[in-house]
C-alpha cells in the first residue's frame, strides 16, 4: 500500500499538494488557538464536603460530624482516597476519585450520601456544602484595589460585588478570592452588667431582634376592584430606629436596645489581613477552574480588568501585584526559539551532508509539513502547548527528517546510475518503502506506550507520547508522498551517462563529502610528484610515477592529476578495524553497556523539578492560641528580612489564611515576586536563582523565635513540601510519638531542610463542664449552656443572624457580649442561663469552668487519624 501511495503521489502530484495544504492550514489555525500552560492539565475528580458549626472544637466535630461523613461516603465506588481536616468550627472532607470518573456523577453520589445521614448530624450545624472542586492549584494572579478617597469597607464591598461578578464571567475563572479588607456589620455589643441587672440574656435579645427586624409576605388583598399584595415591613429603616427598638424583659416591662449596649454601624471582627510591601491592602486573587489553561485565563482576566477600569470611578486603580503567566510565557517563547533553532541546525547539517540545495530543500520541507499538522491533532485531543508537548516536538525533530533523508539519498543514488529524476523517484520509493515504515513504526512503538502509563504520571506524560507518535506518523506520510514527488520534479539529471565515469565521480563525491563534512580539519595527504609533466590517455600503455611500480591498464583512462597516495578515512578505517577484531569490538560494547547500568544509581531521580518560577511562597505558622496581631508582627519581621534581599521585587502577605484559602489567625502566607532573571544580582559570576535565594533566606528565618517559617514547594507534587511521609493510626498517642521520632531522624539526614510535622500543637481552651446534679435540679440543659456561651461570645450562626436591609444588600446584625468583656473569665462565669422555671441563674452555678487544652487541628486520611512529616530538599534529588 505504501509503495502504491508513493507512485501515485509521483504520477498525480495535485492531490498530495492539496492534502498537505489543507493539513498545514488547519494545523496553523490550531496552533494559534492552542492554550499555553506550564504542564499538562491533570483533572483529578474531587468532591469536597464542608460542614460548619461555629464554636465547636476539633475533637467534637471529628466524632459528631467528620467520622459520620466519611463512613457515609466510603461505600461509594471508584474512591481513591478520603482526606479530612478538622479545625475550630469547620470540618472539611475531600474525596478524591480514581482518574476517569465522571465528576458530575461523583458529586451527585456524594450529595445523596450526605443527605441520607443529615438527621444523624447535630441539629445546630449549618447545612453541609457538597461541591466539586473547581479550581486547579493556587492563585494565578493577584490585583490590589487602591483609592485615596474611599474607605476600606467601600473597597471590600467593591471587590465582593462589582469586581467579583465581572471577573467570574471570564471563561476559566473558578473563584475570585478577596484578601484583606473588612465585612460590614451592624454590631450590638451588650453590656454584661446591664443584662444581669435587667434579668435578660444575650440569647433572648437576639431572638427578639430576629423576630421583629424582618420583612415578610402578608398575603393578598382585593380592595377597590384591584388586587394588592400584602407586605409586612418590620426591618428598621436606619441604625437610629434599630437603637430605639423596645426589648421585652422577662420580669415585665421593656427597655430600648440602646440601653442594653452599644449599637454601631461598623465591621465584623477581623480574622484576616493582607499586607503589600508591609502596608495594609485590599486585594483579590484569581483561581482558575480545572481543565482551563493558565495563560488563556490570565489574558481573559487582564482584558476584563481593562474594561472594569474604564467603568469604575476615576479614583480607583487596580494595579497587578503578580501573575504566574509571565514565567510560563517566557518559558514558552524560549522553547519555541529553541525549536526553531534546532530545525535550522538540522537543515544546515543536512546541507553539509547532501551538498545539494535542491535535495536539502526537499528534505527540510519534512519539518514544517510534519510539525504543523500535529498541532491540529493536539487541538482535537484537548492538549496545550506545555513543557511536555514542546519537549516531544523538540525531541522528534531529529526523527522527522530521517525518513526524508533516506528517501532523497536513495533517489540520488538512482540518478547517479543514469536514470532521470522521475524514474529514480519511482524506483527509489519502491525500494526503501518498507525500511522507512519499519523505522517509523519502531519509534512509535517506543514512545506511544508512554501515553498509557497509569496514575498521575501517566496523565502527565500522555501528551508527550501521543505528540511524538503523531508527528512521526506525519513525517512518514511526508516521506512516502511529498518527498518522492518533489524529488521527481525538482531534482536535476546528472551530466554524463558513462557508467564508469559516473561511478568514479560518485565515489569521489562521497569521499570528499564525508571527509569535509565530518572532519573538515582533516586534509588528505598531498599527491606525490608525477614523473612526467603531462598526462595522456593511451591504450595498452603504462604511465610511470614516483611509486615503486606502475600500473598497467588496458582500454582505460588514467588521470595523472589523481593523487596516488591513500586518503585518511576515519570511519572506514574504524569499521575495517572493528570487522577484523570482532571479539574485541563486542567486548567493548558490553563493557560500555555494563558501565552505563552501573551509573544509573548515580543519576538524580524525581518527578517534576520546581524550576525557577520567579515566585516563592513562604508559610508562617505560630503556636495555637496566637492572635491576629501576633501573627501580623511575625509576618512583618519576616517581610523585613526578605525586603533586604536585592533579588526581591515585591512582597504580598496574607494573614489568617494559608495557601489553600483556609486556616486560622495563627497562620499566614508570604508570596515573594522575584525580579526578572536579567535584573537579578550575580554571585560568583552567576545570576542568583530562586533556589539560591531560598537557600540564603532559610538560616535568617530561624532567627525569628516562636514561629514555623518555611518555603513551600512550587513543583508538581501537589503538596506543600518536596517530601511528605504520611503516618496513619487509630491510636493518637502512638501516632504523635512515632511522628516525633521520625521528625528527629529526618532532621539528621543531609539535604533535608525545613522538616516539620503536621502533628497539631495543643491550643488553650476554656472548658465548661456541666454539673449533672445541679443542672438537673434547676432544669438547665447542656444545649442551653452551650448556646448561651456561644451566642454571648461570638454571636449566632451567620445564617441565623438578623439582617439590616439596604437598597442594594443586606447587612447582618451581630448581637454579642462586648468583646472587651471576654478578656475577663468572670464575665463567662456570670453569663445568665435560663432554667425550666423561666428564671436566670449564673453559668457558674450549674457548671465548672476551668482552663484546659485540646488539639487545634485534626487531620485524617482514609478514615484514620494521620500525621504528615514533611521536608524540603536542598542540594539533593527526590
Amino acid at each position: 500500500m505504501s509503495f502504491n501511495l508513493s507512485a501515485s503521489s509521483i504520477r498525480k502530484p495535485v492531490p498530495t499538494i492539496v492534502l498537505f495544504i489543507i493539513l498545514t492550514v488547519f494545523g496553523w489555525m490550531s496552533f494559534t488557538q492552542l492554550g499555553i500552560d506550564a504542564s499538562p492539565n491533570i483533572d483529578i475528580p474531587a468532591v469536597s464536603v464542608r460542614v460548619t458549626q461555629p464554636g465547636a472544637g476539633p475533637a467534637e466535630l471529628e466524632s459528631q460530624v467528620t467520622k459520620k461523613v466519611e463512613d457515609a461516603i466510603a461505600g461509594l465506588g471508584n474512591i481513591d482516597n478520603i482526606t479530612s481536616t478538622v479545625n475550630d468550627g469547620v470540618s472539611s472532607t475531600v474525596v478524591n476519585f480514581v482518574l476517569g470518573t465522571d465528576s458530575d456523577r461523583a458529586t451527585n453520589d456524594v450529595r445523596n450520601a450526605i443527605s441520607q445521614i443529615r438527621q444523624n448530624l447535630p441539629a445546630d450545624i449549618n447545612e453541609p456544602v457538597v461541591q466539586r472542586l473547581e479550581f486547579a492549584g493556587g492563585p494565578i494572579m493577584t490585583y490590589a484595589v487602591v483609592s485615596d478617597k474611599r474607605s476600606v469597607e467601600d473597597l471590600s464591598y467593591l471587590v465582593d460585588q462589582d469586581i467579583s461578578r465581572a471577573l467570574l464571567s471570564v471563561q476559566g475563572v473558578a473563584q475570585v478570592r478577596r484578601v484583606g479588607g473588612v465585612d460590614r456589620e451592624i454590631r450590638v455589643d451588650l453590656d454584661p452588667g446591664s443584662l444581669q441587672a435587667l434579668g435578660i440574656t444575650a440569647t433572648q435579645v437576639n431572638d427578639q431582634i430576629r423576630a421583629f427586624n424582618i420583612n415578610l409576605p402578608g398575603g393578598r388583598g382585593e380592595i377597590g376592584g384591584s388586587e394588592q399584595s400584602i407586605r409586612t415591613l418590620g426591618s428598621a429603616a436606619n441604625v437610629e430606629v434599630l437603637k430605639s427598638y423596645e426589648i421585652n424583659l422577662p420580669n415585665g416591662g421593656s427597655t430600648t436596645l440602646a440601653s442594653l449596649g452599644k449599637v454601631t454601624n461598623g465591621y465584623a471582627e477581623a480574622r484576616s489581613a493582607a499586607l503589600f510591601n508591609g502596608k495594609p491592602v485590599v486585594a483579590f486573587q484569581i483561581l482558575r477552574s480545572t481543565g482551563s489553561t493558565l495563560v488563556t485565563v490570565e489574558e481573559g482576566v487582564r482584558k476584563e480588568v481593562e474594561k472594569l477600569e474604564k467603568t469604575l470611578p476615576n479614583d480607583i486603580d487596580l494595579p497587578l501585584i503578580f501573575t504566574r503567566a509571565t514565567t510560563i510565557r517566557d518559558s514558552y517563547k524560549s522553547t519555541i526559539d529553541d525549536l526553531i533553532s534546532a530545525s535550522v541546525l538540522a537543515v544546515v547539517v543536512i546541507m553539509l551532508f547532501l551538498q545539494n540545495w535542491r535535495a536539502t530543500l526537499i528534505t527540510a520541507l519534512a519539518l514544517p509539513l510534519s510539525i504543523i499538522p500535529t498541532f491540529a491533532v493536539q487541538k482535537m485531543l484537548g492538549y496545550t502547548l506545555n513543557s511536555m508537548t514542546l519537549l516531544a516536538l523538540a525531541l522528534a525533530i531529529g526523527n522527522l527528517v530521517d525518513d526524508a533523508v533516506v528517501e532523497i539519498e536513495n533517489m540520488d543514488r538512482h540518478i547517479d546510475m543514469g536514470k532521470n529524476p522521475f524514474q529514480a523517484a519511482l524506483d527509489s520509493s519502491a525500494e526503501v518503502g518498507l525500511a522507512v515504515i519499519a523505522s517509523s513504526a519502531t519509534i512509535i512503538a517506543v514512545f506511544l506506550p508512554v501515553a498509557f502509563m497509569g496514575g498521575v504520571p501517566g496523565q502527565f506524560f500522555q501528551s508527550f507520547g501521543v505528540t511524538v507518535a503523531i508527528s512521526t506518523i506525519f513525517s512518514t506520510l511526508v516521506a512516502r508522498t511529498v518527498t518522492p514527488m518533489l524529488g521527481a520534479y525538482l531534482l536535476n539529471k546528472k551530466i554524463g551517462n558513462d557508467e564508469e565515469e559516473i561511478g568514479d565521480r560518485k565515489q569521489k563525491k562521497v569521499k570528499n563529502k564525508f571527509t569535509f563534512s565530518i572532519f573538515p580539519f582533516i586534509r588528505s595527504k598531498p599527491p606525490t610528484k608525477i614523473s612526467q609533466p603531462s598526462a595522456t590517455k593511451t591504450s595498452n600503455s603504462s604511465i610511470k610515477t614516483s611509486q615503486p611500480s606502475a600500473t598497467k591498464t588496458s582500454n582505460s583512462s588514467i588521470k595523472t592529476n589523481q593523487p596516488s597516495a591513500a586518503k585518511f578515512h576515519p570511519y572506514r578505517n574504524l569499521l575495517k578495524w572493528s570487522l577484523r577484531h570482532k571479539l574485541t569490538t563486542l567486548a567493548l560494547a558490553i563493557a560500555f553497556f555494563v558501565a552505563s547500568l552501573m551509573l544509573i544509581p548515580l543519576i538524580p531521580k524525581g518527578f517534576v523539578d520546581s524550576g525557577d518560577l520567579g515566585l516563592s511562597s513562604v508559610s508562617v505558622e505560630l503556636p495555637p492560641g496566637s492572635t491576629l496581631q501576633d501573627t501580623t508582627e511575625v509576618v512583618q519581621q519576616a517581610k523585613s528580612i526578605i525586603a533586604k534581599n536585592p533579588t526581591v521585587n515585591s512582597i504580598l502577605a496574607t494573614i489568617g489564611t494559608n495557601a489553600s484559602g483556609s486556616g486560622g489567625v495563627n497562620q499566614g502566607t508570604i508570596s515573594i515576586q522575584l525580579k526578572p532573571k536579567e535584573e537579578r544580582p550575580k554571585k560568583d559570576g552567576k545570576t542568583i536563582s530562586q533556589a539560591d535565594f531560598e537557600k540564603e533566606l532559610r538560616p535568617q528565618f530561624r532567627q525569628i523565635p516562636g514561629a514555623r517559617i518555611s518555603f513551600e514547594s512550587q513543583g508538581g507534587r501537589g503538596g506543600r513540601k518536596d517530601l511528605s511521609i504520611v503516618l496513619k493510626s487509630e491510636n493518637p498517642d502512638l501516632l504523635i510519638q512515632t511522628a516525633n521520632d521520625l521528625e528527629k531522624q529526618m532532621r539528621s539526614v543531609p539535604g533535608l531542610v525545613e522538616v516539620l510535622s503536621s502533628a497539631s500543637l495543643v491550643k488553650p481552651e476554656i472548658l465548661v463542664i456541666p454539673d449533672p446534679a445541679r443542672a438537673a435540679d434547676l432544669g438547665v440543659t447542656v444545649q442551653a449552656i452551650a448556646r448561651t456561651a456561644s451566642l454571648a461570645t461570638i454571636g449566632d450562626n451567620p445564617s441565623n443572624l438578623a439582617k439590616f436591609n439596604l437598597p442594594d444588600r443586606q447587612i447582618p446584625i451581630r448581637i454579642q457580649i462586648d468583646p472587651k468583656s471576654r478578656n475577663d473569665i468572670d464575665t463567662i462565669k456570670n453569663l445568665q442561663v435560663p432554667t425550666k422555671n423561666n428564671t436566670l441563674v449564673p453559668l457558674i452555678s450549674v457548671a465548672d469552668i476551668k482552663f484546659g487544652s485540646g488539639p487545634s487541628q485534626i487531620n485524617r486520611f482514609d478514615r484514620s487519624r494521620q500525621v504528615s512529616v514533611e521536608a524540603n530538599l536542598e542540594g539533593i534529588a527526590l
